[in-house]
């Protein structure tokens, strides 16, 4: 993100992209929460590493 937040996306099921706009993000927190996010903003993607340091699929 632009201002140096890293939201972690565990699995494809924590995200939803909005259908009319696909321009908006909703990612899904563990804790019942959620960010709201621009993907015009995102400036980067990294898939997540596993705890043995295997990427995750």
């Amino acid at each position: 993100m632009p201002d140096g937040r890293l939201l972690p996306v565990p699995h494809p099921e924590f995200i939803s992209i909005e259908p009319e706009d696909e321009r908006i993000a909703v990612v899904w927190k563990g804790d019942g929460g959620y960010w709201t996010v621009d993907l015009e903003l995102v400036s980067d993607l990294e898939p997540l590493s596993r705890k043995n340091g295997k990427r995750r699929r």
